[in-house]
């Protein structure tokens, strides 16, 4: 399939979970950088916003976690 139908059957997996990088890459297939830069142009174009900022127990940037807004 495309990649719009992929991603859109990735979002329609992820509905009612939370969307981070990590997930997103994980569902796609994809590398957790890829799926970062993905979910960056996303919020740009306000397909998703970012809710909230994880902080994980690992040093390093807190996660992303993101909500589809269509």
């Amino acid at each position: 399939p495309s990649y719009a139908k992929r991603l859109a059957e990735a979002f329609r997996m992820l509905e009612g979970q939370i969307i981070t990088s990590q997930s997103l890459a994980e569902v796609l297939g994809i590398t957790t950088r890829s799926a970062n830069r993905l979910l960056i142009k996303l919020s740009a174009g306000n397909v998703v916003k970012e809710i909230k900022q994880q902080h994980s127990f690992t040093r390093g940037r807190p996660e992303k976690i993101y909500e589809l807004t269509l």
